[in-house]
């Protein structure tokens, strides 16, 4: 770097090496800052205390003891029959493997089965007050695939 700056700057604009041993260690000063000014943003946005990232989700809790104990204590691939329940009465509930969603929270996908053997899937994930359902991604707004 010392010879090309002496081919590109006259001696008087030539950068004195001293400044130009600095030039990594600053670069790496200011990436640092940059990305704890980051890290300092997220961490003060309006977020919950497990770290769910979306805003204005309209998704309520669960108000079911039972099917919220189901979802909380049982393996991948379990069963059970709901009375009562976000998706209609008597279905039957089958909840695949926990895994954790790119917005922070535990999550369960769902294959609900109605009394006429109709089926559809449904999505829960858990936050402070339990299990909510949430609109699958391939889902509109309006409930339309």
């Amino acid at each position: 770097m010392f010879i090309l700056q002496h081919l590109l700057l006259p001696a008087t604009y030539a950068v004195p090496s001293s400044l130009a041993k600095l030039k990594a260690p600053v670069g790496a000063l200011v990436a640092a800052a940059l990305l704890a000014g980051c890290a300092q943003t997220s961490l003060n946005s309006s977020t919950n205390e497990q770290g769910y990232v979306l805003s204005g989700d309209s998704a309520r809790p669960i108000q079911n003891d039972t099917l919220n104990g189901f979802l909380d204590q049982t393996p991948g691939n379990s069963a059970v029959t709901a009375a009562q329940s976000p998706w209609g009465n008597n279905v039957e509930v089958v909840a695949e493997a926990r895994y954790f969603a790119a917005s922070g929270r535990e999550c369960r996908k769902l294959r609900i089965v109605t009394p006429s053997q109709q089926t559809r899937q449904a999505l829960v994930c858990r936050g402070a007050d339990g299990w909510s359902e949430q609109r699958l991604v391939t889902q509109t707004a309006e409930g339309v695939n």
